[in-house]
């Protein structure tokens, strides 16, 4: 089984598949396993495409397997097809999009201070808030196909229960993963050091109520208050 983590950028998503990772290294050790894939399908952060490299991972994860993934990109209907089989589990990491926009903006600068080898131009591209608020659009919309789809096999994690309640995270993800784990063991070695958390940032929530200058007639901005209210994220 493939147990995919989708996430909003930003929003603990690296946490949330670090934790499923953790959780399936209980029964399938992932590093042992990703090495017996051939080479195109060894990264475990799924970009585009999604359900066509999952069709293609299926072929070599055996059934008793779990094997956990990342991606930030639509649900597609190749996906909706293996969910819908059984064949893909997962979970779903949300978050406010205003609070998005204050750590695209410090991803921006901090990605900027690395040598120019190691940047990302996602990233590096965000000098201000225009420039984080104008990827919005594109990140709501993927994660309304996930939200959206009503799949039961489907667990969602807002940013606040990840960054304050990792434990009863961990119990989420075990009972939708079909794995029993000790909360304590999995999350307790991230949590004694931080530094070990993929993509970690300042990790508050409503820090846009005070860094941001929003204009509350520019569409994005609406779209983004629409998204909060949808989904309880305010």
């Amino acid at each position: 089984m493939i147990y995919i983590c989708f996430g909003m950028p930003k929003s603990a998503s690296s946490f949330a598949f670090q934790l499923a990772s953790s959780i399936a290294n209980q029964q399938t050790r992932q590093h042992v396993l990703q090495q017996t894939l051939p080479e195109p399908l060894r990264n475990r952060f799924l970009l585009d495409r999604v359900g066509e490299q999952v069709d293609q991972l299926l072929e070599f994860i055996p059934r008793d397997a779990h094997y956990v993934v990342k991606t930030h990109s639509p649900l597609d209907e190749r996906l909706r097809g293996h969910i819908a089989d059984g064949n893909v589990r997962g979970c779903i990491s949300i978050r406010n999009p205003f609070d998005i926009v204050v750590s695209l903006m410090d991803a921006g600068k901090r990605e900027r201070t690395l040598p120019s080898g190691k940047q990302r131009a996602y990233f590096t591209q965000i000098h201000n808030q225009r420039d984080a608020i104008d990827l919005l659009p594109h990140i709501m919309d993927n994660a309304r196909t996930w939200l959206d789809s009503l799949f039961d096999q489907l667990v969602t994690i807002p940013f606040v229960q990840i960054s304050e309640k990792p434990y009863g995270v961990v119990e989420q993800i075990c009972q939708s993963m079909g794995i029993r784990a000790d909360p304590n063991a999995i999350a307790t070695p991230f949590l004694q050091d931080k530094t070990s958390i993929l993509e970690f940032n300042i990790g508050r929530s409503n820090r846009w109520n005070t860094e941001l200058d929003l204009t509350p007639n520019d569409s994005i901005v609406r779209e983004m208050k629409r998204f909060t209210k949808q989904y309880g994220l305010d």
